[in-house]
């Protein structure tokens, strides 16, 4: 962060804000120092990248890299085409189209006499989409790669996303991976995003998939090719159209791009280009009233990080199972009056399995006995996630005295130890990549307070009151993933708990590895391998 950027942030966020934003900015540091004096363990060497040269693929496409290019500096050029020509991965081509008004991209590839470099000059600059496009027409692969004119690839790009076509039965449409940052003036790598595989509910509030992004021709027919009108965010709109259209994308979990930041670049100064989140929200919206999941969607201070107003069209209504009349007297206060929303309260005064059964309203809200709703009308917040038949049940972000997260999402490892995501981060942090700030899904949420579609609970059998927290609450997860239907985080609603709580119960972790000791040994696809499992702290290996 320089004087500038730090300048235009206080003007961007205010003083307090700022404050937070710069205490999240040291811890930011702390984990580029960690990635850089432990690269090795990110990125390839010499004897692997040897032995990956070596294989041959039961299936191995041409892929065409295609770099929409303009004036694009000679250095960062010469270091852009040596990353592709030095892939272990052979079967490429490196399409350029360049919509230049000089010769400099030109005269910098003649330097290069290597077959698989493929140029096109355009007879104007039309834009990236447009000028992207071209490359499109002119690539001859099977698949298309994305690669920004002034970015690298790592050696190893091609042959992991290949080798990821190869690992299922059926090839996917898409693939995409984790990515850095390299800095223009010193090469020094920082900010790795290690990504969750396709999360749905994230990708609609932030384009977390970004680079590196790879597809298939089949794909590209279908939907079709970028669109002008999204400039800017044209490949989040891209990727918004193609999982609309059912394309399946699946994701490598290792660094193979590097993002070059400069001062004034999209990466390191987001309003240097405010108009292409403008666009990042148009696209949301398209693709909202495309899969007829209708909301609006704003600009938040985080640019690039978008919250959704999901709309409530029909007639709701909600059961309420609580402790005590004191505990619902909290919650009503919480929450307004709505002609079309019907909530029933009810005091459980048996088992709450039994009361479960007995519950007639589509939807059921489950709350513990210190569970008390802080976010105004949060009934409706709750609903305007799990209103979509594809979601099973929807969390909230718990909060102890101190404002700092209980439990955020839950996390596990292949032992059955369970913890929470961003457990004692201050409330008001934003988390690592804005995982603690952005509605997604995730494979638990704590059961302290939660929404069901009150069919899909009842489904999967309810809840197994056997095991205690945090195992009855994966177990209940666990059963609505695998009934096919998602869990969400709805980091929105803020739920305060008079205690804190304890994850360490050795009888149910146990009992529960027992149950689920097949679906342990698979990663959390919400999570990421490159990430320490057993305290969801996102922490690098």
């Amino acid at each position: 962060m320089n004087l500038k950027n730090g300048i235009d942030l206080f003007k961007q966020y205010g003083l307090h804000d700022f404050t937070l934003r710069f205490m999240e900015w040291f811890d930011t540091k702390k984990r580029d120092r960690y990635y850089q004096n432990n690269i090795e363990k990110f990125l390839p060497g010499e004897d692997e990248l040897n032995e990956q040269r070596k294989v041959k693929f039961e299936y191995a496409p041409l892929v065409s890299i295609v770099v929409p290019a303009y004036e694009t500096a000679p250095v960062f050029l010469r270091q852009l085409v040596d990353s592709v020509l030095e892939q272990t991965y052979s079967n490429l081509e490196l399409c350029i189209a360049d919509g230049s008004n000089t010769t400099i991209v030109k005269d910098t590839l003649n330097e290069y006499k290597d077959e698989r470099i493929s140029y096109i000059k355009l007879s104007k600059n039309d834009g990236i989409s447009n000028n992207t496009n071209e490359g499109f027409d002119n690539a001859k692969g099977e698949y298309i790669a994305l690669l920004d004119h002034d970015d690298l690839l790592t050696p190893n790009a091609l042959y992991e996303m290949v080798k990821e076509l190869n690992a299922h039965d059926k090839i996917p449409d898409m693939v995409y991976s984790d990515e850095d940052k390299i800095v223009a003036d010193t090469g020094k790598l920082i900010n790795p995003a290690f990504k969750p595989d396709l999360n749905e509910e994230f990708l609609r509030h932030t384009n977390y998939i970004c680079h590196f992004l790879m597809f298939s021709r089949e794909l590209l027919d279908k939907v079709g090719g970028l669109n002008q009108e999204f400039d800017g965010a044209q490949d989040f709109e891209f990727v918004l159209r193609c999982n609309g259209a059912g394309a399946d994308i699946k994701h490598v979990p290792k660094i193979l791009y590097h993002w070059r930041i400069h001062p004034d670049s999209t990466a390191a100064n987001p309003n240097s280009k405010l108009y292409a989140f403008e666009n990042g929200n148009k696209a949301i919206k398209k693709y909202l009233t495309e899969i007829g999941e209708d909301g609006t969607p704003a600009l938040t201070k985080d640019l690039g990080f978008y919250k959704i107003d999901y709309d409530l069209k029909g007639d709701y209504s909600v059961t309420v199972l609580a402790n005590d009349e004191k505990q619902i007297n909290e919650m009503k206060k919480k929450q307004r009056e709505m002609s079309n929303l019907h909530i029933e309260y009810k005091v459980v005064k048996g088992q709450l399995s039994k009361e479960m059964e007995a519950v007639k309203t589509e939807y059921v809200v489950v709350a513990d006995n210190d569970a008390i709703p802080m976010t105004d009308n949060w009934v409706e917040e709750l609903l305007k996630y799990c209103q979509w038949k594809h979601v099973g049940i929807t969390g909230v972000k718990c909060l102890n005295k101190n404002k700092k997260i209980e439990s955020c999402g839950l996390n596990y490892d292949s032992n059955a130890t369970a913890s929470s995501l961003f457990y004692h981060l201050p409330s008001i942090f934003r988390g690592y990549c804005h995982r603690a700030d952005g509605p997604q899904n995730v494979m638990g949420v704590s059961l302290k307070l939660v929404m069901f579609r009150t069919n899909v609970i009842k489904e999967v059998g309810g809840i197994n009151e056997k095991f205690s927290f945090p195992y009855r609450d994966l177990d209940v997860c666990f059963k609505i993933d695998e009934a096919g239907y998602d869990v969400i985080l709805n980091t929105d609603v803020h739920v305060k708990l008079a205690d804190n709580l304890n994850y360490n119960d050795e009888k149910s972790q146990k009992e529960f590895k027992k149950v689920w000791e097949d679906k342990l040994k698979k990663e959390n696809k919400y999570y990421n391998a490159n990430l320490v499992q057993s305290n969801g702290k996102f922490m690098f290996k």
